[in-house]
């Protein structure tokens, strides 16, 4: 039969992933001008921007190799490592802002953003709510809900990119 040699795309993706997605320059472009602040920091004698260099050596490597490995395939292991590897490089980025930080402002922001919250809510409203809930278990959930955010933006886009029109479950409402 005609056309029955044609292997379909994973994920329900119709076409090729193609070289460059959007999310794929912004990891680069993170990585390569946290490189640039990282040899700064290196310049200046900063503890600890050697390995967060390297770190993003690699990163721009497996980036390249995982764009030049799944932009036109048909196979599902390089698709989904083209879909999962931005995530994971989030908190190598996350670390990273501790050694940076000290680069770009010898003072933390906590100070400043405590005053601005007083200047507009006349009140810190984390201080608020640590004090009216004040169970350790429920700071728990909220720090597994603010990690598992990035999970759900993971599933969000894959639900988009594989041409699904709605993030729900046909027939859910």
């Amino acid at each position: 039969m005609a056309g029955s040699n044609l292997r379909t795309r994973p994920f329900g993706l119709k076409e090729p992933l193609g070289a460059w997605r959007p999310l794929d320059l912004a990891l680069v472009a993170y990585a390569v001008l946290a490189s640039v602040l990282l040899v700064m920091g290196i310049a200046r004698g900063a503890v600890g921007c050697s390995q967060q260099l390297l770190a993003n050596a690699v990163i721009l490597v497996v980036a390249l190799v995982a764009m030049r490995w799944s932009r036109d395939t048909t196979a599902w292991v390089p698709t989904l490592l083209r879909f999962c590897y931005v995530p994971r490089c989030y908190l190598v980025f996350y670390r990273q802002i501790e050694i940076i930080w000290p680069i770009l402002r010898a003072a933390p922001l906590d100070a400043g953003l405590a005053r601005l919250e007083g200047r507009l809510l006349h009140f810190q409203p984390s201080l608020a709510f640590r004090a009216a809930f004040p169970f350790p278990w429920l700071s728990e959930i909220f720090c597994f809900a603010y990690f598992a955010y990035y999970f759900l933006l993971r599933w969000c886009s894959l639900r988009c990119s594989s041409g699904a029109a709605t993030l729900l479950p046909s027939g859910s409402s």
